[in-house]
């Protein structure tokens, strides 16, 4: 885990799964997406996990997006050759909003192992992208959820 003085992903998920167990609407995002050592078993595993685990309502995700001086900083603590820069695409501050992005092959990769995981186990959950281009949205089929992201009722 990347984060420091958080709680643990079981004790997350436990308070998820009792705020689900009362009664109250839950969403999960999954963001900064971070293709690690083997994250193609890490993440459908995960995903199984929360959805075996608790009554989302919607499922949100979100790569890497970092400003210039975001990264110096977190370059500055983890080091330049890190798990969280080696695939930033050198390209992607050059378009958009200015933020430094995976390449677009690799977040639609990403993204649709997690989708389709999701959608084995719960084929009607809504799911929805976070700060992305509308050209994900396209290629990942979710162009109905088009807009309708975590921060949004």
């Amino acid at each position: 885990m990347l984060e420091e003085n958080v709680p643990s992903i079981d004790e997350r998920l436990e308070v998820m799964r009792r705020v689900a167990e009362r009664g109250y609407p839950v969403r999960a995002i999954m963001m900064p997406i971070i293709p690690i050592d083997g994250w193609q078993d890490v993440y459908p595993r995960f995903t199984d996990r929360l959805l075996q685990t608790v009554a989302i309502q919607r499922l949100t995700l979100g790569g890497i997006c970092i400003y210039r001086s975001a990264r110096d900083l977190m370059e500055k603590k983890m080091g330049v050759p890190n798990v969280v820069s080696q695939h930033i695409d050198a390209a992607s501050p050059k378009a958009g909003d200015g933020r430094a992005r995976y390449s677009r092959d690799l977040r639609h990769e990403v993204y649709s192992l997690i989708i389709e995981s999701a959608r084995r186990l719960r084929p009607g959950l809504e799911i929805a992208l976070c700060l992305e281009e509308q050209a994900l949205w396209e290629r990942a089929g979710l162009m109905a959820s088009i807009g309708r992201c975590n921060c949004r009722l």
